[in-house]
């Protein structure tokens, strides 16, 4: 079973889609030196071998990040993006049992403070389906932190246009790597044929 959408994508509820962005930043400052900010790692997704760094973790045998040109009317001109639905119908599987993530490369981060991620979504999800975003560093301790989730899976989005958003990234210089995870799961059937997005 799939969801539907009059269309807003990572971007109305009722059932929707996650697309992931057109360019996804790392943007660090060095609150000792009062540098200006540095961008330390940025894709913008325009070839494949650029998202292939990137990889999905869970639910093994379903493809459900995808890679390529999106099909929402406003899409960014010349963009390519990963997200879980990007063409068609714009329907995302209402069955996941578990989050699917997809994670980015690991990104060197050591020494750096006041850490931001900034990218571009057009999310659509339903009040009762998880969509998350996490940050994860190369160690035991401390552990991944929530940067942003649609109230723990209690709340539906509905984004209109594709949206840039940042979040601050709550680790010190002492992590020397970070990933960034985007999650879409678990999610729970519900009625066909509603729609959601522009």
């Amino acid at each position: 079973t799939t969801r539907t959408t009059t269309r807003t994508t990572t971007r109305t509820t009722t059932r929707t889609t996650t697309r992931l962005t057109t360019r996804t930043t790392t943007r660090v400052a060095n609150p000792t030196t009062h540098l200006p900010r540095i961008v330390i790692y940025s894709t913008s997704f325009l070839t494949g071998s650029s998202a292939q760094q990137w990889s999905q973790i869970g639910e093994q045998g379903l493809k459900l990040w995808q890679w390529g040109t999106p099909t929402a009317t406003n899409r960014p001109r010349d963009r390519r993006v990963v997200g879980t639905v990007i063409k068609g119908t714009g329907l995302y599987p209402d069955t996941l049992a578990a989050t699917v993530y997809l994670s980015s490369p690991w990104i060197t981060t050591h020494g750096f403070s006041n850490m931001q991620v900034t990218f571009t979504r057009f999310l659509g999800v339903a009040a009762d389906d998880l969509a998350i975003v996490l940050a994860c560093p190369a160690s035991s301790a401390p552990l991944c932190q929530i940067l942003w989730s649609n109230g723990a899976g209690t709340k539906a989005v509905s984004d209109k246009t594709w949206t840039t958003v940042t979040y601050n990234v709550p680790f010190g210089p002492e992590i020397p790597y970070v990933r960034i995870l985007f999650g879409l799961g678990p999610t729970k059937p519900g009625p066909s044929g509603v729609t959601s997005g522009p």
